[in-house]
C-alpha cells in the first residue's frame, strides 16, 4: 500500500509528512560519525545476552564493529524515530535495548524530549553506549544497566507516563508481550510505541499480531522491519501495511 491508497486524513498526513519524508539535522551528522567510528572499532567485548540472541553470531565475544554493522537500526529508521517523537511532542521516552546507543541519541535529539530512559542488560555494551553519550546531550539520557524487568520496577516508581517507547530487546513472544503489558499502565491516548524486528521470527510476528488485536490499540502500521502503534480514540481501529 502507498500514499494514494490511504483514505484516512490522519494516516495520509503521517505517511506523507513523517514516514516517507526525510530530514537532515546537524546533530544527525554527529551521530552518524559515532556510528562510523563504531563500525571501525574492532575491539572485542564480552556479550551477556539475556534475549533471543543474534542470527549472525552466537559467540560470547564479539567485535564492536560487528555489532555496529549487523545489530544497529538503520539510519533511516533512527531518523524516523526522531521525527515521530517530534511530531507527537514526546517528553518522556523509554528504550528497551540500548545496544551501542545510536538510537538513543537520535531519540534524545528533538527539543521536546526532556528524558530518555534506556535499558541495556549487557555491562560491556552499556559501557560503550555510555562513552558514546559523553560527547552528546547526555544530560537527557539515563542508562540503566539492569535486566529489563528489574529496570521497569525502578522506572515505574518515579515515572507517571510514557510518551514514546521503543521495544528493541528480547525478541521472543513472551518477553515482548510481557513488556508491553507492563508498560501499558503508563501509556496514554497520544503515546506512540515502536516494535523492532516484527518479522524477525515466528514468535515476533505472533507478538505483533497479538498487539494489533489489543483492545486499547486503535491504529497500527507495519513497515515490515518495524511496527508502529497508536492509541488515539478518535481513530477507527485499522491496521496498515505500508511500503517506503
Amino acid at each position: 500500500m502507498d500514499e494514494h491508497s490511504l483514505h484516512s486524513p490522519f494516516i495520509y498526513g503521517l505517511y506523507k509528512d513523517i514516514i516517507s519524508k526525510e530530514n537532515t539535522n546537524p546533530i544527525f551528522e554527529g551521530i552518524e560519525k559515532v556510528r562510523g567510528s563504531l563500525r571501525a572499532n574492532h575491539k572485542e567485548i564480552k556479550i551477556h545476552d539475556l534475549g533471543a540472541g543474534s542470527l549472525v553470531s552466537k559467540n560470547e565475544r564479539r567485535k564492536i564493529s560487528a555489532i555496529a554493522r549487523y545489530g544497529l537500526t538503520t539510519p533511516r529508521n533512527s531518523r524516523l524515530y526522531s521525527r515521530l517523537i517530534e511530531h507527537v511532542g514526546a517528553a518522556t521516552v523509554l528504550e528497551l535495548g540500548t545496544s551501542l546507543g545510536v538510537n538513543t541519541m537520535y531519540m534524545a535529539s528533538p527539543l521536546c524530549v526532556k528524558k530518555v530512559i534506556t535499558v541495556e542488560g549487557c555491562p560491556e555494551i552499556a559501557s560503550v553506549a555510555t562513552h558514546n553519550f559523553s560527547g552528546f546531550s547526555s544530560s537527557k539520557i539515563e542508562l540503566l544497566n539492569q535486566p529489563i524487568d528489574q529496570a521497569l520496577d525502578h522506572i515505574f516508581n518515579r515515572v507517571n507516563r510514557l510518551d514514546f517507547i521503543l521495544f528493541d530487546a528480547h525478541h521472543t513472544y513472551d518477553a515482548t508481550m510481557g513488556y508491553y503489558h507492563r508498560c501499558k499502565s503508563y501509556i496514554h491516548e497520544h503515546s506512540v510505541l515502536i516494535f523492532d524486528d516484527i518479522h524477525w521470527s515466528k514468535e515476533m510476528t505472533q507478538a505483533w499480531d497479538q498487539i494489533r488485536q489489543e483492545v486499547e490499540v486503535t491504529l497500527t502500521i507495519d513497515l515490515f522491519d518495524i511496527g508502529i502503534v497508536f492509541f488515539r480514540k478518535e481513530l477507527e481501529k485499522e491496521d496498515y501495511v505500508l511500503r517506503r
